[in-house]
């Protein structure tokens, strides 16, 4: 009986040890997550981690697909298209990447004027647009990412870039750049909204 309960014991042991390894093994991020974004279609999930790499997972499966290296400082956002075949990231080296996710090459990559605390793709026009730490919304056109526009919202940094369902509408919400007197901002929770055709 304490043989058959030692072998039990020992079965059960192996088993929880090796499920443990195999989770952990090579998958993990060697660093904290600092963000997660879905697809758009939530077929895949990419995990944003302080040790400066993006992995991408088959969401149903939870299966590990690929790393993507590149970035040599904190990645700042990341945003993806509607098809899953690109994304862009940005870093506090003021380094903006493009992306192609099948091959985990990259594509093009630019230095930013300051950090890129914001990303929005616009896919319609082929625009990224960014949200810089020096008060600017700067307009890329892909594949090149040549700025082809630069708008200043002053002593905001746009930390969010939503658009509305007229094409030309942007919703910014802004937090104030640090080191700016308290009594030249409007006031707290500010929300920009910007308009393209003008």
């Amino acid at each position: 009986m304490k043989l058959l309960f030692f072998i039990s014991f020992l079965i059960f042991a192996l088993k929880a040890y090796c499920q443990e390894e195999i989770i952990t093994l090579p998958l993990k991020h060697s660093d904290y997550i600092k963000n997660i974004v879905y697809s758009s279609d939530r077929r895949y999930v990419y995990t944003v981690s302080y040790d400066k790499t993006i992995k991408l997972w088959y969401f149903n499966g939870a299966l590990f697909i690929k790393t993507f290296y590149g970035h040599q400082d904190e990645i700042t956002d990341i945003i993806v298209n509607t098809t899953n075949t690109n994304f862009f990231s940005a870093d506090k080296s003021k380094n903006l990447i493009y992306w192609d996710t099948h091959n985990g090459n990259i594509i093009n990559q630019i230095k930013t004027e300051d950090i890129v605390f914001s990303l929005y793709y616009n896919e319609n026009e082929n625009v990224l647009i960014a949200g810089e730490g020096n008060g600017t919304l700067n307009f890329y056109q892909l594949p090149e990412m040549s700025k082809i526009k630069s708008i200043s919202t002053k002593h905001f940094i746009v930390f969010n870039i939503l658009r509305s369902k007229d094409p030309q509408i942007y919703f910014l919400a802004l937090k104030k750049i640090p080191n700016i007197n308290q009594r030249e901002l409007i006031g707290k929770g500010n929300v920009l909204i910007y308009n393209s055709k003008h």
